[in-house]
């Protein structure tokens, strides 16, 4: 009889106790390596993913150049101009950047190159267009 109660109900209590004090330790390291939450920073990709969604005709990369060809003089003629756009950031700050998008037309009109650009600082919570020079209707007047 009391072989068979130490069997049934002493020795699964040690197993229990035992098992229970190493997880005790299994959970105390557990708790102590969860990392709080981050919040994500904001990156060169994010902050040109902003400023396309203003100009979404630019490359989504820097260095990469994409062109357009544009009708010029009307419905009369079969002449176009290759505008080549571009994309460059600049870091600011920490989390602040300066997206320079470029137009360049390859075309001199008058005595004029024709190159448009718009430079924004953008953040995690701003987007300020901070200068900008738009020549894109310069081909509507020639003729």
């Amino acid at each position: 009889m009391k072989r068979g109660l130490i069997g049934r109900i002493l020795l699964p209590m040690m197993v229990t106790l035992l098992f229970l004090s190493g997880c005790n330790d299994i959970n105390q390291k557990s708790i102590s390596d969860i990392k709080v939450y981050e919040e994500e920073k904001f990156t060169q990709s994010n902050a040109i993913d902003r400023v396309l969604k203003e100009h979404p005709e630019f490359p989504s990369s820097p260095g990469v150049v994409k062109t357009l060809e544009v009708p010029v003089g009307g419905p009369c003629c079969d002449n176009k101009v290759k505008a080549e756009l571009t994309t460059k950031i600049e870091k600011l700050g920490e989390e602040s950047y300066l997206v320079t998008l470029t137009k360049d037309w390859n075309f001199t009109y008058g005595n004029n190159y024709v190159l448009s650009y718009w430079k924004y600082e953008v953040n995690n919570d701003t987007l300020t267009l901070t200068d900008s020079v738009n020549e894109d209707d310069f081909h509507l007047g020639i003729k």
